[in-house]
């Protein structure tokens, strides 16, 4: 998280919100440990938005060293803060499986510097630019019902899919300059889109009768 914290929960139920064996960390900016929450079981209150762990330890790590010094035994031990079971779900899940909302979600949560943070702005940026496909593809369809020449339908069978396989391979060499930071995520989101749009505006005058 951006407020330097890391999880590992070893079992847990969204259907019951409660798991087992479960460590959060406290990092410092170095990424050094400072303090350690150690429990066997935990659950999440959703009304109030709030970790329960039980039965566990807090341990707390010198400041100089960064080795564990003292504990303290708990029974019950609360903790509120931004994460959530649903959230942690998401991070996990495959990119391409991710709406826009849960992107939106992800983004608020991980810190900039997190390996995968560029990948699912990109992800994030690509959706919003969606509808602007539809769009592109009347115009590329609209040059060739105007030419008023009659051609094999395979002819625009084979031209459809040569133009998808471009669109991939822009929408592939987008999506490795922006996780490069060569582009910004979202020209890198944006910019297939914007050139297929270009290319159909050129197809366009080229074809369309005078």
């Amino acid at each position: 998280a951006k407020e330097g914290r890391l999880w590992h929960i070893s079992q847990f139920s969204l259907y019951s919100n409660c798991g087992k064996f479960v460590s959060l960390s406290k990092i410092n900016t170095q990424g050094n440990e400072t303090e350690r929450i150690t429990a066997e079981s935990i659950a999440y209150d959703a009304q109030n938005r709030e970790w329960i762990f039980k039965n566990g330890k807090h341990w707390f790590f010198d400041t100089h060293t960064y080795v564990p010094e003292r504990f303290m035994p708990f029974e019950q031990w609360t903790f509120k803060c931004s994460e959530n079971p649903n959230l942690m779900t998401f991070i996990h899940k495959p990119l391409k499986y991710l709406g826009a909302h849960e992107l939106k979600e992800i983004l608020s949560f991980v810190p900039k510097n997190h390996p995968r943070f560029l990948e699912h702005q990109i992800k994030y940026y690509s959706i919003l630019s969606s509808p602007l496909i539809c769009f592109m593809v009347v115009l590329l369809a609209i040059p060739f019902s105007l030419k008023g020449v009659r051609t094999n339908p395979m002819v625009g069978v084979s031209k459809a899919a040569g133009l998808f396989f471009v669109y991939y391979i822009v929408c592939s060499i987008g999506r490795m300059l922006g996780t490069q930071n060569t582009l910004s995520p979202l020209m890198a989101a944006w910019f297939p889109n914007l050139l297929m749009l270009a290319f159909g505006l050129l197809l366009y005058r080229q074809l369309a009768p005078k």
